[in-house]
């Protein structure tokens, strides 16, 4: 939802990290060729970093939600909670052009 969110409020791109994961041309081209990047992940165990990793993307932000007292799957999706991922998100970007890549 909050990808979503900065998607369609923020002119940011969302991408798909099963994608990039799967190397996947076209993602791939895209999310290399973004200017800032954002990956947000839901769990402590930081699959959607670790993938942008792999595909040997090093270059990104990482919003861990597990660090904002947001639990996967324990944790409503109500406005509250959107609002600060959104918050948390655009502090870490700063230019009006970005990418995110999400995974929810």
């Amino acid at each position: 939802a909050a990808a979503r969110q900065l998607q369609s409020q923020w002119h940011m791109k969302m991408s798909c990290i099963a994608g990039v994961g799967g190397r996947v041309k076209i993602i791939l081209d895209v999310v290399q060729s973004a200017p800032q990047l954002l990956v947000i992940d839901g769990c402590p165990l930081e699959c959607s970093a670790h993938s942008l990793r792999h595909a040997g993307i090093t270059r990104f932000h990482h919003l861990k939600l597990h660090d904002l007292g947001i639990r996967k799957q324990s944790c409503e999706a109500d406005a509250a909670t959107l609002a600060t991922v959104t918050e948390a998100a655009l502090k870490m970007l700063s230019a009006e052009n970005q990418s995110v890549i999400a995974n929810t």
